[in-house]
């Protein structure tokens, strides 16, 4: 009996631990090349919020999970492998909470770009970006028949816009978490 007691609580705290999700309105870029395949790149997370599950507002869970893992933990840099000297920090945007990831890197595979010769252009596949829809760039969208951004060989500069999450009713915004949590952080 105890057994099956501890078996199915530790079951309902699975569920809850796996529960809900992480999202974001849209994603920025901004690429610097400092080289032919090295350089910095900031990535913007614009409008953090969580995701209900089925109906359950879990925020306060999940803004935990993007301290601990994100902001305090390796998760991005686990996810980008040869990003170097990375940075972190999430803050206020208006009326939203936003986060941004600055790091170096010194293979264009990193970004999951590429470039055939030193002629050809820099080319990064949109396709290639879990959830990430093209929204506008200084490069050249190749269209929906070929989702791939493409900059001239001497471009130092790259800029991307992707659309992630269209925000409804059953999303909650993470800002008065971190309203919170700032607060305590000052101490």
């Amino acid at each position: 009996m105890k057994f099956s007691l501890a078996i199915s609580m530790l079951l309902c705290m699975l569920i809850l631990v796996l529960s809900g999700c992480l999202t974001v309105e849209r994603k920025s870029y901004k690429i610097t090349m400092t080289g032919p395949t090295s350089g910095s790149c900031i990535v913007t997370y614009h409008n953090i919020v969580s995701t209900k599950d089925e109906g359950r507002d879990v925020s306060f869970k999940e803004f935990a999970e993007l301290i601990t893992d994100y902001l305090e933990g390796a998760k991005p840099e686990d996810d980008l492998p040869g990003a170097r000297n990375v940075r972190k920090r999430i803050y206020a945007e208006g009326n939203v909470l936003s986060a941004e990831m600055i790091f170096d890197f010194d293979s264009l595979a990193t970004l999951k770009m590429y470039k055939y010769d030193a002629k050809s252009p820099l080319m990064m596949a949109v396709s290639s970006m879990n959830s990430e829809t093209f929204e506008s760039s200084n490069g050249t969208h190749g269209g929906e028949s070929m989702p791939v951004v493409f900059w001239p060989s001497n471009a130092t500069t790259l800029t991307l816009n992707n659309t992630v999450t269209a925000i409804d009713t059953n999303h909650i915004s993470l800002l008065p978490h971190y309203e919170a949590w700032k607060k305590t952080q000052k101490k």
